[in-house]
């Protein structure tokens, strides 16, 4: 997949990027049975798509062998098309540091 042709989905200041790994990565994601991924938001509101699903060192991988639907109470639903991706918690810079994003 070329770089600038990887799509990029938001919801509030969550961020789902399409992505590649390797094949063997991507077959334990899909052995892995499927489970509810909760991103929890700054104003205590969570976001949540159920599929596979791998978080480590701060990156979350995401395995939809579907289209799914991302939700929030205060969000329009997001639909994602099957796919492999990476999501993120935005973040703002400031001059004391960085902080996550809330929306």
């Amino acid at each position: 997949m070329n770089r600038e042709a990887r799509k990029v989905y938001r919801q509030g200041d969550v961020l789902v990027r399409e992505t590649e790994i390797d094949g063997s990565l991507k077959r334990e994601l899909s052995s892995s049975e499927k489970q509810e991924l909760v991103i929890s938001g700054e104003t205590g509101h969570n976001h949540s798509i159920r599929g596979h699903y791998r978080q480590s060192d701060g990156l979350t991988l995401l395995l939809l062998d579907e289209a799914s639907q991302m939700t929030h109470p205060q969000h329009a639903t997001l639909d994602l098309p099957s796919g492999l991706y990476e999501v993120y918690r935005t973040r703002e810079f400031e001059e004391s540091g960085q902080r996550f994003a809330f929306d």
